[in-house]
């Protein structure tokens, strides 16, 4: 299976619109982070861990030809609003796209997004898609889903697993319930928005005390604010822990 990331940043995208700090201005490749989303390959299945608003922008410089289906950890605009970006593919396949979401994000997608809900005058104008709602484990393809529980802030979102990936961002607690799905990864993809404290995310710190408690074989931060710089946080962290960047391809 391998992993690449769209996107490693936070909900405003770096470098953030008005700003002018270091990371900002950076020419670091590594410090230009588009909204945070993953594509995940198995064999002949293409897989999509949400579409954030540079979607478009992120399948083109990846070169993806082909996607099977998409799935949401939750319905904040960073992670949802590139959605009817999916129209390419399936314009260019005939075929229908299946996403997948809980029902509250389900919900929140046709509230948001009513036309691609409705008969089209002209079937090319809205992704040819079905909405199907999470309720456990699922198959897209030859990859096995297992939705878990995180709390991001007050907000219930999801979290994956599948195989030995545990694909968790947007998170600052994990239910009891839900400590099992962390144990025995390989590679965990964790949220590590930035140094200071924050009311919704894992910070740096509060990462490392998760990376230290589940002890998977490697974590990538993801999800990261323009208060990071790659390389200082990279000499920073210990040895089986990295940041994440746009654009890094791992094989899990």
């Amino acid at each position: 299976m391998r992993l690449t990331f769209l996107g490693t940043g936070t909900s405003t995208g770096i470098p953030q619109v008005g700003c002018g700090c270091e990371v900002c201005r950076s020419e670091d490749p590594k410090n230009k982070r588009y909204r945070s989303a993953v594509y995940i390959t198995d064999g002949n299945t293409r897989l999509v861990i949400d579409t954030p608003p540079e979607f478009r922008l992120q399948c083109v410089r990846e070169g993806i030809q082909d996607i099977d289906a998409v799935i949401y950890t939750h319905e904040h605009a960073d992670h949802l609003f590139g959605i009817d970006d999916v129209r390419g593919f399936t314009m260019k396949t005939g075929k229908t796209m299946p996403l997948y979401a809980e029902k509250r994000v389900a919900d929140c997608i046709r509230t948001a997004f009513p036309y691609m809900f409705r008969p089209p005058v002209n079937p090319s104008q809205i992704p040819k898609i079905v909405l199907n709602v999470i309720r456990g484990p699922f198959d897209a393809g030859s990859l096995h889903i297992i939705p878990f529980r995180v709390m991001h802030g007050n907000l219930p979102v999801l979290s994956f697993r599948i195989g030995d990936l545990v694909y968790a961002t947007d998170l600052k607690t994990v239910p009891p319930e839900s400590e099992k799905y962390f144990e025995n990864a390989g590679t965990l993809v964790l949220d590590g928005l930035r140094y200071r404290e924050h009311c919704s995310h894992l910070n740096i710190s509060e990462a490392l005390d998760l990376v230290r408690k589940y002890r998977p074989g490697r974590c990538y931060l993801t999800h990261l604010t323009h208060n990071i710089d790659h390389e200082t946080l990279s000499r920073e962290l210990p040895h089986n822990v990295y940041a994440a960047y746009d654009g890094l391809t791992l094989e899990v």
